[in-house]
């Protein structure tokens, strides 16, 4: 296991799987970056990207983190390769969406607060997991792509 960029890395590394959680939205050029991550992957290797979903949703939150974008199944799939096949792309956190809607529409909040934080950990993530489940991960706050590559 590493942690890094891929530039600090030697250009004849092979990895079996590289995971991106919340890291793309952070990326400017996040085609470019997908096509640096599938050249250091082995053949049969994964990438597995897990990040904010739904451009709607964009807030004065995401721009103080640091994010350019959100995605949606269309937007994040535009900026995987040729040569990598999806294997799953679904969302999660379902009761996320409805949290984040709620700032978005209401609170308008640039940061959460700690009272959120924990009221979002003991009871809207346990939720979120059996809806998402209920709802075959159709809909939520976060989307995860797992591609192989091919060639």
């Amino acid at each position: 296991m590493k942690n890094g960029t891929l530039i600090n890395l030697e250009e004849s590394s092979r990895f079996d799987s590289l995971v991106y959680i919340d890291v793309l939205e952070h990326i400017k050029d996040d085609q470019y970056e997908v096509q640096l991550a599938t050249n250091y992957l082995k053949k049969g290797g994964n990438l597995i990207i897990l990040c904010p979903a739904h451009q709607w949703l964009f807030t004065s939150f995401d721009t103080a983190l640091g994010h350019y974008r959100r995605y949606n199944k269309q937007t994040l799939s535009s900026v995987i390769t040729e040569n990598l096949k999806c294997q799953r792309l679904i969302y999660l956190d379902s009761m996320g969406t409805l949290a984040s809607l709620g700032n978005r529409l209401l609170l308008r909040s640039s940061r959460p607060t700690l009272k959120q934080i924990k009221f979002w950990d003991r009871f809207m993530v346990p939720l979120s997991t059996k809806i998402d489940l209920l709802i075959r991960y159709s809909f939520g706050k976060s989307i995860l792509g797992i591609w192989q590559k091919n060639s």
